[in-house]
């Protein structure tokens, strides 16, 4: 079950008119359920939702949690980590979903600030998914007080992505 201030959190994610009246802050402890939140949000407005992680082994834990949730809402919930993505048949696999991709489903991308930056081979379809599609519905920051604690001495691309 979710907690009143998830189900509020989600609310405003989901309901807001426009971008800027779908900005919401969740500071929570670790266990405190904002893996549920991204979940949630993701599988009810689908499309492709960014979470950005400091560490990879956050991100593999959203990445796992991701893969195992289930939705009414969504006929296909896939999450991926852009920082594992390497060998050729996970990149043709990646384009393949990108180019693919729709509002019947859900694609959660975790991927560390560096990941987003470089210069990859899907990060075309992902512009294009952004952009043309309008296919991206959530950016998350994961443990934002490392970055509002330690500036950008702690990851200096976390200010570069925006």
């Amino acid at each position: 079950r979710l907690h009143r201030y998830q189900l509020k959190i989600i609310q405003t994610l989901i309901s807001g008119a426009t971008p800027m009246k779908r900005r919401a802050l969740l500071c929570v402890k670790t266990g405190g359920g904002k893996s549920a939140v991204v979940q949630v949000t993701a599988t009810i407005m689908r499309g492709i939702h960014i979470i950005l992680v400091p560490l990879l082994a956050l991100g593999a834990d959203q990445v796992s949690k991701g893969n195992s949730a289930r939705s009414p809402f969504s006929q296909s919930i896939h999450a991926i980590h852009l920082d594992e993505v390497h060998q050729p048949l996970q990149v043709a696999s990646l384009r393949e979903f990108l180019s693919n991709m729709s509002m019947a489903k859900t694609l959660i991308i975790v991927a560390s600030p560096q990941s987003l930056l470089k210069t990859l081979p899907w990060n075309s379809l992902l512009l294009d998914c952004a952009h043309t599609r309008n296919l991206v519905r959530g950016v998350y920051v994961d443990e934002y007080h490392l970055f509002a604690s330690f500036g950008s001495s702690f990851r200096p691309e976390f200010e570069a992505s925006g």
